[in-house]
Formats: structure tokens, C-alpha cells, sequence
């Protein structure tokens, strides 16, 4: 009797195998590395990335235009720093996102990303 290979599972950041949209395990579109792209095919995660890009460029241009009419641009970033933890917390206190707590050690990697933004 013949035996059927079937590819590996591949496991997301979660640890949960991923599925294709037959609800079978996928092992994701190869490339020459054997490194799976399954996100890539993913039309949900194409969707969020460019729903995100759009939203960022808006961003930079409402900021322009507040600084503009607003001369306090640290003001204005603290206002958007506070307007986003609030939304964050709430959006943990109801349960539709989990907040990683914020450690040192997550802290100390994206320090440099801070130091360099604001420089």
C-alpha cells in the first residue's frame, strides 16, 4: 500500500498550525529558501497592511496641517501619545486586544528606535 507524504505543518506565532481556506493545514507557497509566505497570500493580512499604510500616510498629513494651525508640536504628541494609551486600555479592559506589559528589556530594545525618531 502506497503511503501518502504530507508536507509539514507550519505553526504561526502562536504556535497554532495555519490553515488555507479549505480549513486544511497549509504549509504556505515555498519560495527557494523553503521559507513559508503564507501571511503574503493571506488576503486578511494583505488587507490590514494596506489599510495601514493608508491610514499612516493621512497621519503625516493631518499632522502638517494641526502643526500648522497649532504652533505646539510637542503638544500635539503628547496629545497623540495620550489619545492612543487610552484607546489601547480600553481596548485591553473589554478584551478585544491583549497589551503586552511593558518590561525593561522591551523597553531597552526599542530605545535606540526612540532616540533616533526624536534626534
Amino acid at each position: 500500500m502506497a503511503e501518502t507524504s504530507k508536507a509539514p505543518r507550519q505553526l504561526g506565532g502562536d504556535g497554532k498550525v495555519l490553515e488555507g481556506d479549505d480549513g486544511e493545514p497549509d504549509g504556505g507557497n515555498e519560495d527557494s529558501n523553503n521559507a513559508s509566505t503564507y501571511l503574503w497570500r493571506n488576503t486578511r493580512v494583505t488587507g490590514i497592511i494596506l489599510v495601514y499604510c493608508a491610514i499612516g500616510s493621512q497621519l503625516s498629513v493631518v499632522n502638517k496641517v494641526v502643526v500648522t494651525f497649532i504652533p505646539l508640536p510637542n503638544t500635539i504628541l503628547f496629545a497623540q501619545f495620550s489619545a492612543t494609551t487610552a484607546m489601547l486600555l480600553l481596548a485591553h479592559g473589554t478584551g478585544a486586544i491583549e497589551v503586552e506589559p511593558l518590561t525593561w528589556r522591551i523597553a531597552s530594545i526599542f530605545t535606540p528606535l526612540v532616540i533616533t525618531f526624536f534626534a
